[in-house]
């Protein structure tokens, strides 16, 4: 969650943070916030609505690897080697927006993303922010 730019509102401390190893856990409060704390104000959980939107741009690139391969290769087979220039590997560029709507009150943050795992890290982090809502509501 703090990757979007959120702060769950029953956080625990900096220092207990620092001492645990995998620090994504820290962010996740245990039991479910009642609020979730965003920079300008709170809103109830219950009353949050949460959307994502992938405006990402997906850019067709030679990797590293077939580059130097084709440098390699191609002094040792007469050329042969600049087959390894037809490697193409797609890579998005650009960001996932996440908005949270609530009472008088929308946030919206922009997550930056290089890689495919990113974007679909962002879904699943929103997914778990609307099933908190949807738990709320309950």
């Amino acid at each position: 969650m703090s990757q979007l730019g959120l702060i769950p509102a029953r956080s625990v401390s900096e220092a207990d943070c620092r001492s645990r190893t995998p620090v994504r856990t820290c962010s996740v409060p245990e039991p479910p916030a009642r609020t979730s704390a965003m920079p300008p104000a709170r809103v109830p959980t219950a009353r949050a609505t949460w959307t994502v939107q992938d405006m990402t741009l997906r850019a067709m690139v030679i990797p590293t690897y077939a580059i130097v391969l084709a440098i390699v290769t191609s002094v040792m087979t007469c050329l042969l080697g600049l087959l390894f220039l037809l490697i193409k590997e797609e890579r998005p560029t650009g960001w996932v927006q996440v908005t949270v709507h609530g009472p008088d009150f929308t946030h919206t943050t922009q997550v930056p993303v290089s890689r495919q795992e990113m974007v679909m890290d962002v879904y699943s982090r929103v997914d778990y922010a609307r099933s908190l809502s949807a738990a709320a509501q309950a």
